[in-house]
């Protein structure tokens, strides 16, 4: 059974309604302060963990998405939070500029020596394609029952004419095929020896002679995919559905990145959502306000039910019948509201013409 993590909130020692700047301040800060050259060594493994624990909840609470996606279910991406397995090698090449800006002259020393110590060769490290965004159009119908939808869209695949490699390869010249470069830089009048990837074969280990015609040496050619998604009863508008490894190649036999599916809700003509609620108008007549009665409802899931009218109502007052509004995927129900408007008649015959005028004598 996995552990439970630490709140992230409470790692970088914020609240839950701290801004960006707020964030990654306590992030500088906390780096700063538990970097594992900077205790003695019996405490260096314990740093390390602090180190990347502290990286861990940066890389969820600084990406709006996955903040929201963290704060609403407890995890980033949809997937059991208790499992969430964080690779630092994966962070430290998706945040190498932001972490650059946020450390300026300290960066080198910072990250570049403690993943020198603590990943394995950067020649292993394959570029993840971009993440790609498809927004889903659905009835509130679909929504509220569920679904399985086929999406069609253009995204980068391995060539399979070089294999996804970009053509004849030879080992780096520069790099010598390690696929790192090293330097030596000195911090507190103490040498560091820093890696960082090779520029000229983007930590491959090997370089391109001979360009494969089919894809110019990127490894990669756009095609267009169709993929099938199991929508769950009850999601939001604006959430995201994400498919792992279904988003772009990467260059030279690099990674697939994800596809994120937006969820964009359609009008609806009868109901309106609030959460897990609906609110609907429902006209009834005249008499049934002044008297009471019953009147006949559908619902979302196509259902028809009874609702009592109470003894004279007012145009405007709502009902509220529970458990009859929206699905959701804990297997509950919202509530339906529905709004009485009561029907008017432009024209009344001569018949109710005078039962009107009667009651308009005795005070009604």
């Amino acid at each position: 059974m996995a552990t439970k993590k630490r709140d992230y909130y409470e790692i970088l020692g914020v609240s839950r309604n701290a801004t960006q700047e707020e964030i990654k301040d306590a992030y500088r800060k906390l780096v700063l302060k538990y970097h594992p050259d900077k205790v003695p060594p019996e405490k260096k493994k314990e740093a390390e963990e602090k180190f990347k624990e502290i990286s861990e909840a940066y890389e969820v609470l600084s990406d709006p998405e996955k903040r929201r996606n963290y704060d609403t279910y407890g995890t980033s991406d949809f997937s059991d939070y208790s499992n969430y397995d964080f690779n630092f090698q994966d962070f430290y090449t998706r945040h190498y500029d932001d972490l650059r800006d946020l450390f300026g002259d300290f960066f080198s020393d910072i990250f570049e020596n403690f993943f020198a110590q603590t990943t394995k060769s950067k020649r292993e490290y394959k570029e993840k394609g971009s993440n790609i965004l498809y927004r889903l159009e659905l009835s509130l119908e679909e929504i509220a029952k569920g679904a399985i939808k086929e999406i069609v869209y253009n995204r980068y695949v391995k060539c399979e004419h070089c294999e996804g490699v970009g053509g004849k390869q030879r080992k780096c010249t520069m790099c010598n095929g390690v696929g790192e470069v090293y330097k030596d830089v000195r911090t507190f009048g103490i040498i560091f020896q820093t890696r960082s990837t090779c520029s000229n074969c983007q930590g491959t280990g090997y370089e391109i002679f001979d360009k494969c015609r089919f894809c110019d040496g990127t490894g990669i050619v756009k095609k267009q995919e169709r993929t099938k998604i199991d929508i769950p009863k009850g999601v939001q508008n604006g959430q995201r559905i994400i498919l792992k490894g279904k988003g772009d190649a990467g260059r030279r036999g690099g990674t697939y990145g994800d596809l994120y599916v937006e969820i964009v809700e359609k009008p609806h003509k009868v109901f309106k959502r609030v959460g897990d609620d609906l609110i609907m108008e429902k006209e009834i007549k005249i008499s049934t306000a002044v008297l009471g009665g019953e009147i006949e409802v559908e619902d979302i899931l196509g259902e028809k039910f009874k609702v009592k009218i109470p003894q004279g109502i007012k145009s405007g007052e709502i009902i509220e019948e529970k458990n009859k509004g929206m699905p959701n995927s804990y297997g509950k129900r919202g509530n339906l509201k529905i709004k009485v408007i009561i029907d008017i008649p432009k024209k009344l015959d001569d018949k109710a013409r005078k039962l009107f005028e009667e009651l308009k004598k005795i005070g009604y």
